[in-house]
């Protein structure tokens, strides 16, 4: 993989795809990810190709979305699963990122009917990441300083700086960053704040931290 400091810096969410399908080998190397995923995670994500069907609504077109043929389904069995399927989604969006493909996190947008079949009775479905051949790299957009999301300063150690940082990047729920991470020691406490998919964007997060820290699940409090 290319560096995924660097795949984090340069990702933003994309909308708009092209109508073509994806190759067969990617598709398959995306299979196996998500294979991958969901027996490190417990969950159940799905990937789903080439269906027109998943984001054809009218709040599909509100949320500007086109061509979104490719998603996956962050699911599993058992309750308060958001704060992994956000970690184990972002994962894999890195994963999509590698293979030059586009993203976006949605939480609402999508054809809930259309969705719903690939949901089995006893799983939750928490959240959809399209998915594609993206027709732009979407848009930058405005970010909180360090010092809004943590009591970071300049005697912090520098892996905290630089998980912060890199924290900064992760994608939240209409762009918020409503998060806080708290250094306590040589640990880290972090906690979501009030807002739309508070818990799925503290495990984007809590994933982009240890990535830029250098640091794995035992940093957390």
């Amino acid at each position: 993989m290319v560096d995924i400091l660097e795949l984090m810096h340069k990702r933003h969410s994309v909308r708009k795809y092209l109508d073509e399908e994806i190759d067969v080998s990617v598709k398959k190397i995306i299979e196996e990810k998500v294979d991958e995923v969901n027996r490190e995670s417990n969950l159940n994500i799905k990937a789903v190709f080439d269906d027109k069907e998943g984001f054809n609504s009218r709040l599909a077109k509100y949320g500007k979305f086109e061509n979104v043929n490719n998603f996956l389904i962050m699911k599993g069995v058992g309750n308060d699963l958001s704060e992994t399927c956000g970690y184990y989604g972002e994962k894999l969006v890195m994963e999509l990122m590698n293979l030059d493909l586009g993203s976006c996190w949605v939480a609402l947008t999508y054809n809930k009917k259309n969705i719903r079949k690939y949901i089995e009775p006893n799983e939750n479905l928490v959240i959809v990441i399209a998915f594609g051949i993206p027709a732009n790299w979407g848009y930058n957009r405005k970010s909180k300083l360090p010092k809004q999301v943590s009591n970071v300063s300049e005697d912090s150690p520098q892996w905290f700086k630089d998980g912060v940082n890199c924290a900064l990047n992760a994608p939240t729920a209409i762009n918020q960053q409503k998060f806080m991470l708290t250094l306590v020691d040589d640990k880290v406490k972090a906690k979501a704040r009030f807002a739309p998919s508070a818990k799925v964007d503290l495990g984007i997060v809590k994933y982009h931290f240890e990535v830029g820290s250098g640091k794995d699940h035992s940093i957390w409090i």
